[in-house]
C-alpha cells in the first residue's frame, strides 16, 4: 500500500508473478506519483 497526497495505490499479483517484482513495481509507481505532486 502506497499513499501519496492524491492517490492510494495497492498492487496485486497472481501465482505466475514474483511477489518481490510486484512490490518493486508498485513502489516505483508510488515514487513517480510522489515526484509529480511536488
Amino acid at each position: 500500500l502506497i499513499k501519496t497526497k492524491v492517490y492510494v495505490l495497492f498492487g496485486t499479483f497472481n501465482d505466475r508473478m514474483n511477489p518481490a517484482i510486484a512490490i518493486e513495481a508498485i513502489e516505483k509507481l508510488g515514487d513517480y506519483f510522489k515526484a509529480k505532486e511536488q
